[in-house]
């Protein structure tokens, strides 16, 4: 996929920190035009740093792997659905203080291991352009799992998805199939 290829060509950081430049109008190349509406950055991700006295941008990371299912689903989903509205990005890599930091502001945030601290779970709020994008949302977190590429939650306000290492194998053999 020409525009999956073009992101991972701007590195694993510089994918997410392309996708907020978009976001908020700042950056005024071309870029493949589905990638503007795929997947947005909310504006909350990564907002507990400021408390460890680190940069928000430390937060908005995730492994080659992890991005690159991210993508998927966004493009996978407005391909099914038509939505103009991204899939909402609330979540990413964080370190274990961040993550205890977090226990205290987010009642869905474990105190025990989490996923987000070896950079291979995100999460995507529960926000939908209507029911159509909400049903093709949850059809390809269906697929994903059923290939064993991801594992999710359904949370109050996201979906907390954990990706497999070797999801980049399933992403292509899914692609492969047409799914």
């Amino acid at each position: 996929m020409h525009e999956r290829s073009f992101l991972k060509n701007v590195g694993l950081i510089g994918a997410l920190a392309l996708l907020a430049l978009v976001a908020n109008g700042l950056l005024n190349e071309r870029l493949p035009a589905v990638w503007i509406f795929v997947v947005a950055i909310s504006g909350t991700l990564g907002q507990e740093a400021r408390k460890l006295g680190r940069a928000r941008r430390l937060y908005r990371a995730l492994r080659p792997q992890a991005l690159d299912v991210l993508l998927y689903i966004g493009a996978r989903v407005y391909d099914l659905s038509g939505a103009r509205k991204p899939l909402l990005l609330t979540s990413a890599v964080r370190d274990d203080r961040y993550q205890r930091v977090l226990t205290h502001v987010n009642a869905a945030a474990t105190r025990a291991f989490s996923m987000h601290t070896t950079g291979f779970a995100f999460d995507i709020a529960r926000a939908y352009a209507g029911r159509r994008q909400a049903r093709a949302f949850q059809r390809v977190l269906d697929e994903l799992q059923a290939a064993n590429a991801i594992a999710y939650i359904r949370e109050n306000a996201a979906i907390h998805i954990a990706v497999a290492s070797d999801a980049a194998a399933k992403l292509k053999l899914l692609e492969t199939l047409g799914a």
